[in-house]
């Protein structure tokens, strides 16, 4: 026995120590002091003529004497690796006699002398004798998990060895072999006067197991060196684990021969109950207590120890490394005995750092991997070669910001019990100042976010995942389905930024949690983890990782057999497996009986056979099919697309989808419960209220609850007369009388009754009535303020009994949404963050929009503006504009397709008429349509934020305009327009450039035209001074101008374009050589003696 220090520990096969004591390999310390002092001087001295010492070339693996900054000392050293840097090269050494990895430039590097070399180098490399690592092996087709040997030893096993060697008080070592310089030994540590085999001790810890004799043979690692033979020991071939000495016999999972029958059931719930006790003990590094255990037969001598066992097992759960978070968090909050069945096979190796997959039917539940990952994130000594400074060493990659807002609070929760690891949320937007200016706390070990956030983090923090040693992608077929573009990146980055030399102790681990899995998800075990585990326990999903060929088939219910027996005569003789599906005992052995009478039945085929009554099937195994790429009859598509479409009508009574509403398509149709079509009884009603028929063309709102960043629901303020203004007056004085204000006896479901809140009185609707408490005198109500919107719960005794002048009034609250924005990140939520935002900037105020389509009670707005009115300059400013407040907020992105999609619905329920339509053009051929009509149902780009009324010139609210057109909007504006006039065609050039969602109508005698340009909105609407050919007439862009082309009636000259004089309108003089000799001007007067145009008679013309 040799009596050694410990230097540097790598992994179990792989650690350096010192030899101390007396032998022939020993080493003499006094010896080792007199060559280190003699090198110092010498190299210390030979300063002054360094190039004689230093070396020509450098090459890995050269012997050298290099400076040791830390040590402050010369030191013998073999090179490693020569990185290139700008002013000179810096060198990765191993110091030979002290086990540690530098850097050193290279004038810090001298040529070895061969004096030097007389001593043998004091590190010396160690590995543990005959014991391999091992790793849990699940066989999904059996159902079973064993051990089975690894390439490489988990971070579990090394912290438990650094454990060992740490907390004792004498290391000694017996050789066994020598092999290439490296010792393979048994390992002895001492520690309170017992004397343990290390080896045996990870054996017994299931953290490696033994290597039969003639294994150790075959391993040409294992061989002993030629040069030095050493008489060893042989081991039995075959090896039985040590472990099982460590576990009663009813914990061996084998039940004593001696058994009655009744003894025998009451063992077998032990048995089930000692699994759980198992994993527990698999993750616990600490040996299991089995003193407290009573002697196996006096247990079973008296079957009321049952109950003792079961407490002592349930106490023993608790008393586990892991149980500390388990018990004060997860199973404490959840009432969980013991770990799910998915848990108990994923628990095990996430605790031990190992890479895995978990796909599962709750592969949604964060409880799958927060508990062992915060387990193991209490082992401080696996972080401790990770590079100084501030990063996280966890990151959790969320496929939405609610998934991530939930995981945050969960390790909120559940760490408060463990050492601080200071989470973060981190979601970003679009704002690169916002960006630019976070700060990770200190301490902050995890990390919870998005792939976009993570990505526009790195964009401007490219150092923050230099510590990252855990990465955990939750709901994987979700990331990978919506956002795989940037979780490959992310995967890439982690792969390469991490560097791998000199770390080969500190854990790399890839968790993937699903429920479903893909091709992705192989690719990802592929390329980004090492040895994975995959645990797989929904069955459906283990076929398609086990690429089990799918086949379906459809016939008649009466036919099914026959079909079946003739699909089997087309198998081929190389078939795949096949699962056969049937109804009954008697056709499961029918088709038995059939498939026997060729030979060529002994391999299967998986077949599917639907009829007509698996109809309720056939979405499921659809979305399945398409899940696994199988190929798909088109008659199953056909006849599921008709099942989806009888769903769709039965749920005609349920409201328009919220996500259909406000983004303009909803992800999960099959699932979702709201309808998805227009219902003409619902949507547009024979009798609404007057403020949703009259809301068309631009309206005045008051938005009063706060749904989300662009659903609110509030009130259309008519300016003329505000019927609820009256109302509220009305009820003010009403409930002012004390014999009115009643509190009501017998409250009534969905009926009408006044409330006071904040001085104010409200009219309400009941929803629902909850039951009195026991011992209580009042009761609970859910109401709706049926003139905002907005729910609540009051108890019933607030309400008063509301007369029937009060209730006439319909309900004054409608739904507005705001067009063509949506969340960033293909989110379907808006962040609370911009909600909290828009809800302080527009409750309460007065806003002006323009509605674009209306259904039902709700109305889709765009834009929706603030407008100040200045009314000594008499024009309108926009404060602010709601869409274009979200997009900067750097939270919301564009949605040009919001209302293509809901005209669609309205155009597939003969809503709108068919439009005969050209390049940015709609014709109207004979009779008069308002601009408002127009407007419900086109798609208007919003009022985007002018801060000053020029260069726009804005129409003010007196500019004369047609009976059959509404007054213009306060902040549009009426460009400048040059015209000029051909014998047949008169020509409009509209002065305004790059313009967006140019729109043009044509009447006989009347033009009308709006576009967005630099912000602004402009809108033509002019009634012409003579009459034109709608059919001909069109509008076109030319040089980035529009340009309408009007044809006339009657080839004759135009004395002026408008009937109405318009100051915006002139003359383009550019074009007078194009009118002919003939002006359509009358003779100007001329001042002979200024030689000036005489400006009253040219400006009666420009109109």
């Amino acid at each position: 026995m040799i009596e050694v220090l410990i230097l540097k520990i790598e992994d179990p096969g792989c650690f350096w120590v010192i030899l101390k004591g007396c032998g022939s390999l020993v080493d003499n310390e006094v010896e080792y002091r007199k060559l280190h002092a003699e090198m110092n001087q010498f190299y210390n001295q030979s300063c002054r003529d360094v190039d004689e010492v230093m070396p020509l070339t450098l090459e890995e693996g050269q012997v050298c004497v290099v400076f040791c900054q830390e040590l402050r000392c010369w030191c013998r050293a073999v090179i490693k690796t020569i990185m290139s840097c700008m002013e000179h090269c810096l060198v990765e050494c191993f110091l030979v006699d002290y086990a540690k990895y530098i850097p050193v430039k290279t004038r810090d590097i001298r040529v070895a002398v061969e004096a030097f070399m007389r001593l043998p180098y004091r590190a010396r490399k160690f590995r543990l004798y005959r014991i391999k690592p091992v790793t849990l092996h699940i066989n999904f087709c059996e159902d079973t998990a064993e051990i089975v040997p690894a390439k490489i030893w988990d971070g579990a096993a090394i912290q438990y060895f650094q454990k060992l060697l740490r907390e004792t008080t004498q290391i000694e070592a017996k050789l066994c072999a020598i092999e290439d310089e490296r010792f393979d030994v048994y390992l002895y540590v001492t520690a309170q006067d017992e004397k343990v085999c290390v080896n045996d001790e990870l054996v017994a810890k299931n953290f490696a197991c033994y290597m039969s004799t003639e294994e150790n043979t075959n391993n040409p690692t294992n061989k002993p060196s030629k040069q030095s033979p050493l008489s060893l020991v042989d081991f039995p071939e075959k090896v039985i684990s040590p472990v099982l000495a460590l576990w009663p016999v009813f914990l061996q999972g084998k039940a004593p021969q001696n058994l009655k029958t009744g003894e025998h059931n009451v063992y077998m719930l032990i048995s089930e109950i000692c699994i759980l006790c198992r994993l527990l003990q698999f993750l616990n590094p600490d040996p299991l207590k089995t003193d407290h255990f009573e002697n196996e037969k006096q247990v079973f001598q008296n079957l009321a120890f049952f109950n003792t066992i079961y407490t002592y097992l349930c106490v023993l759960i608790f008393n586990c490394s892991l149980a500390l978070i388990i018990k004060n968090n997860v199973l404490k909050s959840f009432r969980i005995k013991c770990p799910t069945f998915t848990q108990s096979y994923c628990w095990p190796p996430i605790a031990r750092g190992c890479d895995v997959v978990v796909i599962s039917h709750h592969g949604n539940d964060p409880l799958l991997y927060i508990p062992p990952i915060l387990t193991f994130l209490q082992l401080r000594g696996c972080y401790k070669s990770l590079p100084s400074g501030n990063g996280p060493t966890t990151l959790i990659v969320c496929p939405g910001w609610k998934k991530a807002q939930l995981i945050f609070e969960l390790l909120k929760k559940y760490g408060r019990c463990s050492r601080p690891l200071h989470p973060l949320l981190l979601l970003v937007g679009l704002n690169n100042e916002e960006v630019k200016n976070i700060k990770l706390q200190q301490g902050c070990e995890v990390i919870v976010t998005t792939p976009y956030s993570l990505l526009r983090l790195l964009e401007h923090h490219s150092l923050l995942l230099l510590r990252l040693c855990h990465l955990v992608l939750d709901e994987v077929e979700v990331l990978l389905s919506e956002a795989s573009k940037q979780v490959f990146m992310i995967l890439e980055y982690y792969r390469k930024t991490i560097p791998v030399a000199g770390r080969e102790s500190v854990p790399r681990q890839v968790v993937v949690v699903g429920t479903r899995w893909n091709k992705h998800i192989e690719h990802v075990t592929r390329e980004f983890m090492n040895d994975p585990y995959i645990v797989i326990t929904s069955m459906e999903e283990a076929s398609v990782y086990g690429n089990v060929q799918q086949v379906v088939h459809l016939s008649l219910n009466c036919d099914k057999i026959s079909v079946l027996l003739r699909i089997l005569d087309y198998t081929p003789s190389n078939a795949q497996k096949t699962l056969l599906f049937t109804n009954s005992v008697d056709e499961t052995e029918m088709v038995y009986r059939s498939s026997l009478k060729d030979d060529k039945f002994t391999k299967a085929k998986s077949i599917l056979l639907l009829t007509e009554r698996n109809g309720c099937h056939a979405a499921g195994v659809l979305h399945y099919l398409e899940h696994t790429d199988a190929k798909i009859p088109p008659e199953l598509r056909d006849f599921t697309a008709g099942v989806l479409k009888a769903k769709e009508d039965m749920k005609l009574a349920r409201p328009l989808c919220h996500y259909l509403k406000a983004l303009g398509v909803c992800k999960n149709m099959r699932i979702c419960p709201d309808r998805h079509q227009v219902n003409l009884q619902i949507d547009f009603p024979p009798k609404s209220s007057d403020q949703i028929t009259s809301a068309v063309g631009y309206v005045t709102i008051l938005p009063l609850h706060i749904v989300d960043a662009t659903n609110y629901f509030g009130r259309i303020v008519d300016k003329k007369e505000d019927q609820y203004a009256i109302l509220a007056v009305e009820m003010d004085k009403y409930f002012k009388k004390a014999s009115n204000k009643v509190s009501v006896e017998m409250v009534k479901k969905l009926s009408l009754y006044g409330l006071h809140e904040e001085k104010v009185f409200h009219r309400v609707q009941v929803l629902e009535v909850f039951p009195k408490e026991e011992n209580g005198f009042f009761y609970n109500v859910t109401i709706k303020y049926i003139d905002e919107g907005r729910t609540g719960q009051v108890q019933g005794h607030q309400l008063f009994p509301l007369p029937a002048e009060l209730q006439s009034l319909p309900p004054q609250a409608v739904e507005f949404i705001v067009c063509r924005v949506k969340p960033i990140d293909n989110e379907t939520e808006w962040n609370p963050k911009i909600t909290r935002y828009i809800n302080q900037k527009i409750k309460g105020k007065l806003h002006e929009a323009r509605v674009v389509l209306t259904l039902g009670n709700t109305v889709w707005v765009d834009p929706m503006v603030q407008v100040t009115r200045l009314p000594d300059l008499k024009i309108s400013v926009n404060e602010y504009n709601i869409r274009s407040e979200i997009l900067s907020m750097g939270m919301g992105t564009d949605n040009p397709e919001h209302i293509k999609q809901l005209q669609k619905l309205c155009e597939s329920a003969k809503m709108l008429p068919p439009e005969k339509k050209t390049l940015q053009t709609s014709t109207v051929a004979h009779h008069p349509t308002p601009l408002l009509l127009w407007s419900r149902v086109k798609v208007v780009a919003p009022l985007c934020r002018p801060r000053r009324p020029w260069p726009g010139r804005p129409l003010p609210s007196t500019t004369p305009h047609c009976c059959h057109c509404p007054p213009l909007p306060h902040g549009s504006f009426f460009p400048e327009i040059k015209w000029f006039q051909k014998e047949d065609t008169v020509t409009m050039k509209i002065k305004i450039r790059n313009v967006t969602d140019c729109k043009c109508e044509f009447l006989r005698n009347r033009v009308t035209f709006s576009a967005f340009s630099e912000d602004k909105f402009y809108l033509v609407d002019t009634e012409l001074y003579e009459n034109i050919l709608t059919e001909k007439s069109v509008c076109e862009i030319k040089n980035e101008e529009p340009v309408i082309i009007l044809a006339k009636e009657k080839k004759e000259s135009w004395l002026k374009l408008l009937k109405h004089k318009n100051p915006n309108v002139s003359f383009d003089f550019e074009h007078w050589e194009d009118c002919g000799n003939e002006s359509p001007f009358p003779k100007v007067v001329t001042n002979l003696q200024n030689q000036s145009l005489s400006v009253p008679f040219l400006s009666t013309h420009n109109g």
